[in-house]
């Protein structure tokens, strides 16, 4: 899956606050489906980076607990 970062780069949309990130997500190959997407897109989150990422994700169970397990596993970057 293909996970890239753009931040929104126009102040006043957001009232001033620090930039928000949008997330754009594709699947290259294997199940295309909401809960991956959202896996692509919180690794990419907890990661912190702008740059393109390449996640492969494949879970028995993509439930909450088992997703924010594999999340919490994720060092943020430094």
């Amino acid at each position: 899956m293909d996970v890239r970062c753009e931040p929104n780069l126009n102040p006043s949309a957001n009232g001033g606050a620090p930039p928000e990130r949008s997330y754009a997500t594709l699947v290259l190959f294997g199940r295309d489906a909401a809960d991956t997407h959202l896996v692509a897109r919180l690794v990419a989150e907890r990661l912190q980076d702008t740059r393109p990422l390449l996640v492969a994700v494949s879970l028995q169970d993509y439930g909450l607990a088992t997703v924010r397990a594999v999340v919490d596993k994720i060092s943020p970057r430094q």
